[in-house]
């Protein structure tokens, strides 16, 4: 009779372990997360449930969703209509209609930062795209004081333009990878030679970094006139 219990015994156990519809009951502790919130145990293994991640930043499509837009000079703390602020870095979306969008990551003046993770999901944006930006990019330019850049994806590669009233001043292409970085010709708004700015170049990141402040309120200066 003792042998015939184990038995039975096995058989419910074996059939609880190849059946993993079978419920499986996990006690009801809970972890306290560093934010102060608790998860509790999830079946079928009973572990901890992972901890919310603390957001620092916006996912594209939060990001989409705010619309977010720039007025000001995002470089001197000034207002965000619609917008938000992340550790005092400023998203912008710029929508496009149906071909897509380009949304921005910037910090303050003259350090202007684009990531690749907020540009519109397309692997490539269309020409038509690019020329609804055109039309909008001077109201646009004019929201950020000197200058405005965006990175988008162009095929296998990045595409960066810095510009500065009105105008394309300067054009980068580069890899993912980082490397066959090309500069296009580049002139400032009144036709005349522009230093390029240095370009820090990752799989991931698209960095403008201008250096000369000499060029910086030169630039400042012709905007306000």
């Amino acid at each position: 009779m003792k042998g015939l219990l184990i038995i039975l015994g096995l058989i419910f156990f074996l059939g609880c372990v190849s059946n993993p519809n079978v419920p499986v009951a996990c006690t009801d502790d809970a972890k306290i997360c560093p934010d102060g919130s608790s998860v509790g145990r999830i079946p079928p293994s009973c572990e901890f449930a992972p901890c919310p991640v603390s957001q620092t930043t916006l996912t594209p499509e939060e990001c989409r969703n705010q619309n977010a837009t720039v007025i000001g000079d995002p470089g001197d703390g000034s207002v965000l209509q619609n917008g938000c602020s992340v550790n005092q870095t400023y998203l912008g979306f710029v929508e496009m209609g149906d071909e897509g969008g380009i949304c921005c990551k910037y910090n303050s003046n003259p350090l202007i930062q684009i990531s690749s993770d907020y540009v519109a999901d397309e692997t490539t944006i269309p020409s038509s795209a690019i020329q609804k930006f055109d039309e909008i990019s001077p109201t646009y330019e004019k929201s950020f004081g000197t200058s405005i850049s965006f990175c988008q994806r162009e095929g296998e590669g990045f595409y960066v333009v810095i510009g500065s009233g009105g105008f394309a001043v300067a054009q980068y292409y580069y890899s993912t990878s980082g490397e066959d970085l090309g500069m296009g010709s580049y002139t400032d708004v009144q036709g005349g030679p522009w230093t390029a700015p240095p370009v820090d170049i990752t799989a991931y990141t698209c960095t403008v970094l201008k250096e000369n402040k000499g060029e910086m309120d030169r630039l400042y200066d012709t905007n306000s006139t």
